[in-house]
C-alpha cells in the first residue's frame, strides 16, 4: 500500500495522487484497505488534515466502504483540483461507481491518470460501468488510462472506448491496453474513437501483444489520419498479426501528419513484407518536420533490400536530430546506408540480448559527424 500524495499549494497546480499497492506502509488510502486515509475538505492554499484508521481483515466490509464514500465526499468539495493520479490494485463494481461519482463532480478537473493492476477488472459489467463513467468527465484535457494484462476481449474494449468517445476536449490521450486479447473489432472501435477526438496533439497507443490484424490496423490508421493537429505520436503494435494492408494504411496516415515532431513506432513481430513496409516508409518520408524518431520494424517478413530503404528514409528526414533503433543481426541499418545520416545529434541503439554486433554498431555510429550523444543498450 502507498499513500495519498497531496500537493495543495493552491491555484492551477493543485493535484492529488492516490496510490494503492500491496505492501503495508504508513499513511495509506487503499481501495482494498488494511489502512485507509481520508482527506477533509480544506480551503485551497491551506494544509489539509488527515485521519487514518486501521481496518482488519484486509477485505471489504461496511466500515471500509463508508471510508471510501467519505473520502470521495470530501474530495468532491475540493473544487479547484485540476489533476488526479490513481494507481489501483483492487476495485469492484461498487467502488468504481464511487470513484467516478467523486471525480465527476470536479468541474475544474483537467488531467486524470488511471492505472489498474493485472487482472483487476474481470466482469463484463465492470467494463460497461467504466465506459459509462468516462462519459461523466467530458471536461478533461488529458487522460492516461492503463489496463494491461487483464485478458480484455473485443466486447470489453468496445465498452471502454465508447465512453472515451465523449471526451472531445482531450489534447492528450494515453491508452495502455497491451498484453490483452483485443482483435479487429476492438481495434476498429479505437479507430472510430480517434476520428472523434479532433483536438488531440499528443497520442500514445499501447496495443502490443494483442490479436489485431490488418482490418483493425487499417481502422486505427484511418483514425490517426484525422488528427491534423498531432505533434507527438507513440504507437506500439508489436506482436500482433499485421501485414501489408495495415502497414500501407499507416503510411498513408503519416502523409496527413504535417506537424508531427515526435514519432515512436513499434511494429516488430508482425507479418509485414517489403510491399507494405515500403508503403509505410513512403508515408514516413513525408513527415518533414520530424525531430525525434524511435523505430522498431525487426522480426517481420522483409528482405535485405528493405533495410536499405529504411536507411534511405531515415537519411531523408533532414530535420531529424534524435533517433532510436532496435537492431538484430539481420536488421543492422548501419550496413545499409545509415552512415549517410550526417545530421543526427542523438542516437540510441537497442540490441537484441547477447547480440554479437554491438562493437560493429558502436564503431559505425561513432562515424556520424554531428553526433554528440550515443547510447547502446543490450
Amino acid at each position: 500500500m502507498n499513500f495519498l500524495k497531496e500537493n495543495a499549494v493552491g491555484g492551477d497546480d493543485t493535484m492529488i495522487c492516490l496510490e494503492s499497492q500491496s505492501r503495508h506502509q504508513s499513511k495509506v488510502f487503499n481501495m482494498n484497505p488494511c489502512v485507509s486515509c481520508m482527506i477533509d475538505s480544506f480551503p485551497l492554499g491551506t494544509q489539509p488534515t488527515y485521519h487514518t484508521q486501521t481496518v482488519s481483515p484486509p477485505t471489504f466490509n461496511n466500515q471500509s466502504l463508508e471510508n471510501i464514500d467519505l473520502f470521495f465526499a470530501n474530495l468532491a468539495k475540493c473544487e479547484k483540483i485540476q489533476s488526479l493520479d490513481f494507481k489501483l490494485t483492487s476495485m469492484n463494481h461498487q467502488q468504481l461507481i464511487a470513484l467516478f461519482s467523486g471525480i465527476s463532480t470536479l468541474k475544474n478537473l483537467r488531467s486524470l491518470k488511471l492505472s489498474f493492476m493485472i487482472n483487476q477488472l474481470k466482469q463484463n459489467e465492470e467494463y460497461l460501468e467504466l465506459g459509462t463513467q468516462f462519459r461523466k468527465i467530458a471536461n478533461l484535457n488529458s487522460l492516461k488510462f492503463k489496463l494491461q494484462y487483464n485478458q480484455i476481449n473485443d466486447a470489453q474494449a468496445i465498452e471502454i472506448v465508447n465512453g472515451l468517445s465523449h471526451l472531445t476536449n482531450l489534447t492528450y490521450l494515453y491508452i495502455g491496453l497491451w498484453q490483452n486479447i483485443i482483435g479487429n473489432e476492438g481495434a476498429v472501435a479505437i479507430g472510430n474513437l480517434l476520428c472523434s477526438l479532433k483536438n488531440l496533439t499528443n497520442l500514445r497507443l499501447c496495443l502490443g501483444g494483442n490479436s489485431i490484424q490488418d482490418l483493425g490496423a487499417v481502422s486505427i490508421s484511418k483514425g490517426i489520419s484525422e488528427l491534423k493537429n498531432l505533434a507527438n505520436l507513440k504507437f506500439f503494435l508489436w506482436r500482433n498479426q499485421i501485414g501489408n494492408e495495415g502497414a500501407f494504411m499507416l503510411g498513408k496516415a503519416f502523409t496527413n501528419l504535417h506537424g508531427l515532431k515526435l514519432l515512436k513506432l513499434s511494429l516488430e513481430n508482425n507479418l509485414i513484407e517489403d510491399l507494405g513496409g515500403n508503403s509505410l516508409l513512403d508515408g514516413l518520408s513525408a513527415c518533414s518536420n520530424l525531430i525525434n524518431l524511435s523505430l522498431s520494424l525487426k522480426q517481420n517478413k522483409t528482405t535485405i533490400q528493405f533495410n536499405f530503404n529504411v536507411s534511405k528514409c531515415i537519411c531523408g528526414l533532414k530535420s531529424l536530430l534524435s533517433l532510436e533503433l532496435k537492431l538484430i543481426e539481420d536488421c543492422n541499418y548501419f550496413k545499409y546506408g545509415l552512415l549517410n545520416c550526417a545530421h543526427l545529434k542523438i542516437l540510441k541503439i537497442v540490441l537484441e540480448y547477447k547480440s554479437q554486433i554491438k562493437y560493429v554498431v558502436k564503431m559505425a555510429a561513432l562515424k556520424l559527424k554531428r553526433l554528440i550523444k550515443l547510447e547502446i543498450l543490450s
